[in-house]
């Protein structure tokens, strides 16, 4: 389903999720400064990209995507880096083979490290993602 936030910091940002993919963007409002790409599981890098262009050519001014875990091989680097994809933000579970200046990796270092301290102390895992 597309999605229309709030403001965020001033802007309207849009997202676009699905459990199996992506929708089209369509949001209810005006279109979005900014949108979010956030794949439900499994994405091409070419399926990114043409979302990413798709959503471009509606008006928003940036996209970037969210992927939990980069599995990214062939041309993956090369298709990222040609996109309107402002930047992909992604976790360091998996190792990147090349950098890229639209990539942004993110560590799980320290929630892993609270994980375990939790686990060792008998405390609880699901309160580490909790949202206030």
């Amino acid at each position: 389903m597309g999605y229309t936030g709030q403001n965020c910091g001033g802007s309207p940002v849009g997202f676009v999720a699905t459990p199996a993919f992506f929708n089209f963007f369509r949001p209810s409002g005006p279109n979005p400064s900014f949108a979010a790409l956030v794949p439900g599981g499994y994405a091409t890098q070419v399926a990114l990209a043409k979302a990413a262009g798709l959503i471009m050519e509606r008006g928003a001014r940036s996209v970037r995507a969210v992927c939990t875990h980069p599995v990214l091989s062939g041309r993956a680097y090369e298709t990222i880096e040609n996109s309107v994809l402002t930047e992909l933000i992604v976790t360091d579970t998996i190792p990147l083979k090349h950098q890229s200046s639209k990539i942004k990796v993110l560590s799980t270092a320290e929630l892993f490290a609270k994980a375990i301290e939790n686990v060792n102390e008998h405390g609880s895992i699901s309160q580490l993602f909790k949202v206030d």
